[in-house]
């Protein structure tokens, strides 16, 4: 890279609700879910509530702790703005729950 060229950097940006709901999903409190994080409970309700963004490093840890990919929080987090997550989380939630019916079936 050339002296004069910095690399680019993006700001992503992840609704908190989402996040709120898939801890929710995940059956962590908030007492459990910052000590996850390694942040503050304060923080971890900012950022649920959506005053604040979280850092690059926050959003790594949660996509390490949900086991999902960080283009999924993305994803979800543009479907909530639309105002389709709620649905889409969902039925997600019942694509799971029937592959476990049908993997306790086997």
């Amino acid at each position: 890279m050339a002296a004069n060229k910095r690399p680019i950097t993006k700001q992503v940006i992840i609704n908190g609700s989402v996040l709120r709901q898939l801890r929710h999903i995940f059956g962590y409190n908030t007492k459990t879910m910052s000590s996850k994080l390694n942040i503050s409970q304060p923080y971890l309700s900012e950022i649920e509530n959506n005053k604040k963004n979280p850092s690059p490093d926050v959003i790594d840890k949660y996509v390490k702790i949900f086991g999902i990919r960080k283009s999924s929080l993305v994803f979800l987090s543009e479907e909530y703005e639309a105002g389709s997550a709620d649905n889409f989380i969902r039925e997600l939630m019942i694509k799971v729950i029937n592959a476990f019916e049908a993997e306790a079936k086997r």
